[in-house]
C-alpha cells in the first residue's frame, strides 16, 4: 500500500483490538478459542446443512466470532461485474482480506480460527479433509480472507424464503438476473456498519453503504465457522462473513490525500488564460478601470 502510514496504522489497530477485547460480548473474539473452547460444541444444523460451532445450551445458537484488522484486499458491493453465460453463480461472493501488520493479537485471532477448524473437522472422516485455505501472507506477515457467497443452491436452501438483494448491493440488477438455480437467502446476507462515538467504550453502530469501505481501513468483521462438503469434493472449513464494521478510515483517507497532492505537484501549468466572472466582478472592474484611466486609484488618504 503505497504512501500508507503502516507504523501509525499498526498502533491504531493495536488500540482498537485492546478496546474491543475489553468491550461487552468480548468473549466472541475468535482469539478466545485459544484460551477456552469448552463453551462451545459442534452441531450439524442450519440451512444449508453444515457442521457449525454452537453454544452448548438447551436451545443451541450459532456462535458469531469477531476479529479486527486492516483491509488489504476488498471485493465488496456494489456489484458491477459482467457475468457471462457460463459463470457459475455459486462462486460469486463478497468479502475482504485482512492483516494485522504483524501484531501478535491479530496472529492470535488467526490461531483461534485454526482451533475452530480442528474442532469442526473431528466430525468428518480424516481422509476426506481439505486444508483450510483462507490464510495467506502480506509483506511476510499473516493475513486472512473472510467472505460470503451471494447465493445458495435452491436444492440446499430447502425452501428457505428468499431475501431481496438491495440496490446498494446490486444497483444494475446483475445478480438478480444471474441464475434461477440459486437463491439469495438469510445465510447469504452481510451487514455493513460504521462505529461512531468519541469514546471507544461507548460506540454506536450505524448501518452504511458497502461502497464506503476502502483498502487501508481498520475494520471489525463478524463471522461464523462451518465445515461443508461441496458437491463431489472434500470437506472444508470456511469462515463466513456476517457483518463488517468500519472502525477507522483515517489512514486510508490520508493515502487519498497524498495521491491528490502528488498528482497536483506533477501537473503542468496551464498555457492559456481562462476568463471567469463571479460575484461583483463586473461592477468592481468597471470602477477600477475608470480610476486607472484618470490615475485616481485611492491609496486610502483623503
Amino acid at each position: 500500500m503505497e504512501n500508507y502510514d503502516e507504523q501509525n496504522a499498526r498502533k491504531a489497530l493495536e488500540l482498537w483490538i485492546k478496546e474491543r477485547s475489553e468491550a461487552e460480548h468480548a468473549k466472541a473474539n475468535v482469539s478466545k478459542l485459544l484460551e477456552d473452547s469448552s463453551s462451545m460444541q459442534t452441531m450439524e444444523c442450519g440451512i444449508p446443512c453444515a457442521w457449525r460451532l454452537v453454544t452448548p445450551t438447551s436451545e443451541p445458537e450459532e456462535i458469531v466470532f469477531k476479529m479486527q484488522g486492516i483491509i488489504i484486499c476488498s471485493e465488496l458491493p456494489p456489484f458491477n461485474k459482467h457475468i457471462g453465460r457460463k459463470t457459475n453463480a455459486s462462486v460469486l461472493r463478497q468479502g475482504v482480506t485482512l492483516t494485522g501488520l504483524g501484531l501478535p493479537e491479530f496472529d492470535s485471532a488467526v490461531s483461534g480460527i485454526k482451533i475452530g477448524d480442528l474442532m469442526l473437522k473431528r466430525n468428518v472422516p480424516l481422509q476426506g479433509l481439505e486444508t483450510l485455505s483462507c490464510f495467506g501472507e502480506f509483506c511476510g506477515v499473516p493475513s486472512v480472507s473472510i467472505s460470503n457467497r451471494y447465493f445458495t443452491s435452491r436444492r440446499l436452501a430447502k425452501g428457505e424464503k428468499p431475501v431481496e438483494i438491495g440496490s446498494e448491493i446490486d444497483p444494475a440488477q446483475i445478480l438478480r438476473r444471474s441464475s434461477s438455480e440459486f437463491v439469495h437467502i438469510r445465510e447469504n446476507v452481510v451487514g455493513y456498519e460504521r462505529a461512531q462515538g468519541i469514546d471507544k467504550k461507548e460506540l454506536k453502530f450505524q448501518p452504511v453503504s458497502p461502497a464506503i469501505f476502502r483498502v487501508g481501513d481498520i475494520v471489525e468483521v463478524q463471522f461464523t465457522l462451518m465445515t461443508i462438503r461441496p458437491a463431489r469434493s472434500l470437506y472444508k472449513t470456511v469462515p463466513v462473513l456476517r457483518t463488517i464494521t468500519l472502525l477507522d478510515d483515517y489512514f486510508s483517507k490520508q493515502v487519498d490525500v497524498k495521491a491528490i497532492c502528488d498528482a497536483s505537484s506533477h501537473r503542468k501549468p496551464s498555457t492559456f488564460a481562462v476568463k471567469r466572472r463571479a460575484g461583483n466582478w463586473d461592477e468592481t472592474e468597471e470602477t477600477t478601470a475608470k480610476q486607472l484611466r484618470r490615475m485616481e486609484i485611492s491609496d486610502g488618504r483623503h
